[in-house]
């Protein structure tokens, strides 16, 4: 697994997101069901080399018995990352220009991915110390709505990926807010797969505007 890299100085600290009400995820967090794991995230924070969003969408991914994961066919030196331990990072390139980033969940050994397909971007307000909706989410081409548009907006590669996101002082770290009251979450269908359609296998903030049109309607 890739070694952590240093927290960028221009985001936000752990101790001032500590603060803000907000705790470093733990090992013991990923190690759910993946299905679980993808419900559990909505609303979750995610600060990757300082740019912090709120997670709003998120999918579900397994391994031998769905046919629409990367891990289906067995493990291979791209997915290896999805066979765990969970806290980790699996980050992928599709379409020649995406970089799409998952967090992995289950039991060390077991394939699983949580896809994360949208996000609210934050900013710290250093002077009133606190998280504000970053002004780029009312322009939807400027947003992080959509897995390949969160990735670039997070700036993460391919070379992220194997990434433990559980190690203290890690560049990418995930968090839980202790203090607000948890969205309502909405579940449906995957969007674009190719196998295991009928899999409600996708969760997000049901109050949120920055999460995925789905094609049937959600």
């Amino acid at each position: 697994m890739r070694s952590p890299e240093a927290l960028d100085s221009g985001g936000p600290s752990h101790a001032a997101l500590g603060a803000a009400g907000l705790r470093p995820m733990a090992r013991e967090d990923f190690a759910l069901e993946t299905v679980e794991l993808a419900r559990t995230l909505i609303g979750c924070h995610l600060l990757y080399r300082g740019r912090l969003l709120r997670i709003t969408e998120t999918e579900a991914y397994r391994g031998g018995d769905d046919p629409a994961s990367h891990a289906f066919g067995g493990r291979t030196r791209r997915n290896a990352p999805m066979f765990g331990p969970p806290g980790h990072l699996y980050v992928y390139f599709t379409y020649g220009m995406h970089n799409c980033v998952n967090v992995v969940g289950a039991a060390d050994g077991e394939p699983s991915g949580v896809l994360l397909r949208a996000g609210e971007l934050l900013r710290w307000d250093g002077d009133s110390e606190c998280l504000v909706s970053d002004s780029d989410n009312s322009v939807l081409r400027s947003s992080a709505v959509g897995p390949g548009r969160l990735g670039r907006k997070v700036g993460a590669t391919v070379a992220d990926s194997g990434m433990d996101a559980c190690s203290p002082g890690a560049a990418v770290r995930l968090f839980r807010d202790r203090s607000a009251v948890r969205p309502a979450v909405g579940v449906s269908t995957r969007i674009g797969v190719s196998g295991g359609e009928e899999l409600e296998w996708r969760f997000f903030d049901s109050g949120s505007r920055l999460v995925s049109r789905h094609p049937g309607g959600s």
